[in-house]
């Protein structure tokens, strides 16, 4: 544990003088070219601590088994807290040719990290753990928003229609986060709405989509979108 915490700081001081601040190691091109021997070295680091080194990741995959969050505090939820209660697949961007360094986290710590997906899970004893869990997160930190002009019933006008044609007619690369559950064609959809002064200040937009047409359009507050995300697994 003590070479563990050594080798966070060593990274720390390292980033450092080469003049990079910490919150924005995920962008900047000075960022630490680190070879495999030294990702396996992140093994057993904290999440909270591996922030502090590369940032926010960019994708995040939160695979769930329901039973397992009968511990989380209802009053409010994000997606932090499910950090203990789910095997996470993180993405965080290096600036060698869009790769990106991939870690895969349980209780809260890295148990693998690979620079590519040649590693493949499936070399790896929670395969099965993973594949057989009740629903899946996927969160997209740089995903693009919606425009605040339309409002609700505008929105509506998509029901029936296709994700992917919503995403074309709102020029969207991906939501912000989709849920998508292992014992039905339902995905959850919530899509960033832009703040301005008018009525969807913190709001964003929920989508429920059921064999690839959607069935379902809203608002919710942003704040909500983890809640909503429990009322919806069965």
């Amino acid at each position: 544990m003590y070479r563990k915490i050594s080798i966070i700081i060593l990274l720390f001081f390292t980033l450092l003088c080469s003049g990079c601040e910490m919150n924005n190691l995920n962008n900047n091109k000075n960022t630490t070219k680190l070879a495999t021997s030294d990702i396996k070295q992140l093994i057993g680091i904290t999440y909270n601590d591996i922030e502090k080194i590369y940032g926010s990741p960019e994708k995040s995959t939160y695979y769930i088994n329901k039973n397992n969050l009968s511990k989380i505090q209802k009053n409010y939820i994000s997606l932090r807290s499910f950090n203990y209660h789910s095997i996470i697949k993180a993405y965080y961007k290096t600036t060698v040719e869009d790769k990106y360094i991939i870690l895969w986290y349980k209780n809260n710590k890295v148990i693998k990290a690979c620079f590519d997906e040649d590693d493949i899970i499936s070399k790896d004893s929670f395969y099965s753990e993973v594949n057989n869990t009740d629903f899946k997160i996927d969160y997209f930190s740089s995903s693009s928003s919606l425009n605040n002009k339309y409002n609700l019933e505008e929105y509506k006008t998509s029901i029936n229609d296709s994700i992917f044609s919503f995403n074309k007619k709102h020029n969207l690369s991906c939501p912000k986060i989709a849920v998508n559950f292992s014992s039905s064609n339902k995905v959850l959809y919530f899509y960033h709405i832009n703040k301005s002064k008018n009525e969807y200040d913190n709001d964003c937009l929920f989508i429920i989509s059921n064999n690839n047409k959607i069935t379902y359009i809203n608002t919710i507050n942003s704040s909500k979108i983890c809640e909503t995300i429990l009322e919806y697994i069965k």
